[in-house]
């Protein structure tokens, strides 16, 4: 699994940001924005104003389908820190700088702002020699010397529980970009998010998983509609595909032409707010771009291809079929341990075994020797035994049809 620490370029610049738990967010976000400085002003509060709840409102309004606005008061620039703050241990740790929060939002309490009517604070402060731009944690965002919709929005998004958008060439052994997605605003992105982004925040439906082979649609992903990306689940994961019709322009590395996108998701709970966990593949087509035109195949080695067929209005019509050809290992059965005498109801028990491929999809599991049931958990209770002595086996197979080899377990009915 791809993972990385979380000090990430974005640009020429840092910008950090600790995951909060994510939930949907709709409705009116009401922000206070407290400019925080030591002495020189190095924007107009008219300006802040503006780009954040005209230009970063616009582009929340249209990423999420008019479903999240911004709100709020930009504060006078308030004198409460030390001439050219130095990058402590603190600004390092999770969460933004007490000695930048505590001394802003007392200052701004004392000028009338009632702080509990607004749910995000957004700290803007003059240019420091901490070599990030932007911080995002909990209810708190930081901006160090820098203002634009794009990075006030993508702090905002780490509050409302969102990580960086990775990229690769591959997934297990490329090294990562961590925010490297083109085509999200928690990557290197400028006007929108990607839809696993937008389910996780509630802008979209959630998409149901698209297991078997076979031709299917999407609708453009900057367009809301029912059928909004492509979900296949695997190992670990799941694999998302999403048409974006238009051209991006990706400066000095030139334009990508409009096409469709595939990207790996992580379905774990890794417990870790600083784990990349959404990685857009790069070389998607073989020809070192993130993105696949009508008439192209997107592939993953050992797990599945997806052919472009067609444009059809708004649409693009994919054909998915695995290219999984490796069964997964055999299971380990942790109940019953050995040859232990049990009683006539027997619950036997097995973990996950290893499969980087399309993922496992179910098991085979047979007592003495009979007819194999299909189990899609990984627990089976088998009652009414008789005594004596008895074995069970199972066996994984995969998404794309592949049984590897079962493992026995042996033990005694008393």
């Amino acid at each position: 699994m791809l993972r990385a620490s979380w000090v990430a370029l974005v640009g020429a610049l840092l910008a950090l940001g600790a995951a909060a738990p994510v939930g949907a967010v709709t409705g009116e976000q009401k922000v206070l924005v407290m400019l925080a400085t030591w002495g020189p002003p190095p924007f107009q509060a008219a300006d802040v104003r503006r780009v954040v709840f005209t230009e970063a409102d616009a582009l929340v309004r249209r990423a999420s389908f008019g479903r999240v606005s911004l709100r709020g008061e930009v504060t006078s620039w308030l004198s409460v820190l030390p001439p050219s703050p130095e990058c402590t241990d603190e600004w390092w740790a999770e969460g933004i700088p007490r000695s930048v929060s505590v001394p802003a939002q007392a200052a701004a309490a004392e000028r009338g702002y009632r702080l509990d009517d607004y749910s995000r604070f957004v700290y803007l402060m003059p240019s420091s020699r901490c070599a990030f731009i932007g911080l995002g944690a909990g209810e708190e965002a930081l901006l160090n010397g820098v203002l634009t919709p794009e990075l006030v929005v993508h702090e905002l998004a780490h509050t409302w529980g969102l990580a960086h958008a990775g990229a690769a060439a591959c997934i297990e052994t490329c090294p990562l970009e961590e925010d490297g997605d083109y085509y999200s605003i928690m990557g290197i992105g400028s006007t929108d998010f990607t839809v696993p982004e937008k389910v996780r925040l509630g802008w979209v439906r959630p998409v149901a998983q698209t297991p078997r082979p076979g031709t299917y649609r999407i609708t453009r992903a900057d367009r809301a509609s029912a059928r909004p990306a492509l979900r296949i689940p695997a190992a670990n994961g799941s694999y998302w595909l999403e048409y974006r019709s238009q051209r991006l322009d990706i400066g000095r590395n030139g334009i990508l032409p409009g096409g469709v996108t595939l990207r790996w998701v992580s379905d774990e709970d890794v417990g870790d707010t600083f784990a990349t966990t959404s990685v857009l593949i790069t070389n998607v087509s073989g020809r070192g771009r993130p993105v696949a035109v009508a008439g192209e195949s997107l592939r993953v080695a050992g797990v599945l291809r997806v052919d472009f067929l067609r444009r059809r209005g708004n649409d693009a019509v994919l054909r998915f079929r695995w290219n999984d050809r490796v069964a997964p290992r055999a299971p380990e059965i942790t109940q019953p341990t050995g040859f232990s005498p049990t009683g006539s109801t027997v619950r036997v028990r097995w973990d996950v075994p290893v499969e980087r491929g399309s993922g496992v999809a179910s098991y085979r599991v047979s007592l003495d020797g009979g007819a194999a049931q299909t189990v899609r958990e990984r627990e089976l209770v088998l009652s009414g035994l008789s005594t004596g002595a008895h074995f069970v086996s199972v066996s994984a197979v995969d998404r794309a049809g592949n049984r590897g080899l079962a493992t026995i377990r042996r033990f005694e009915v008393r």
